[in-house]
């Protein structure tokens, strides 16, 4: 049978890591990005004013 009638703890703590593990790759790669648009929005702002 499945697995959570048999050990409910265990399967209730692999479904709340693999919650999690997404949970945090998901928000790593979201901030990821926005840093990565703001670290290039920087650095084309930054060749504009600089004038030699």
């Amino acid at each position: 049978m499945f697995a959570s009638i048999a050990y409910p703890f265990w399967f209730f703590l692999l479904l709340l890591t693999i919650v999690w593990y997404f949970t945090v790759t998901a928000l790593v790669a979201f901030r990821g990005a926005r840093d990565i648009r703001q670290m290039i929005k920087n650095e084309n702002s930054n060749k504009n004013e600089v004038s030699v």
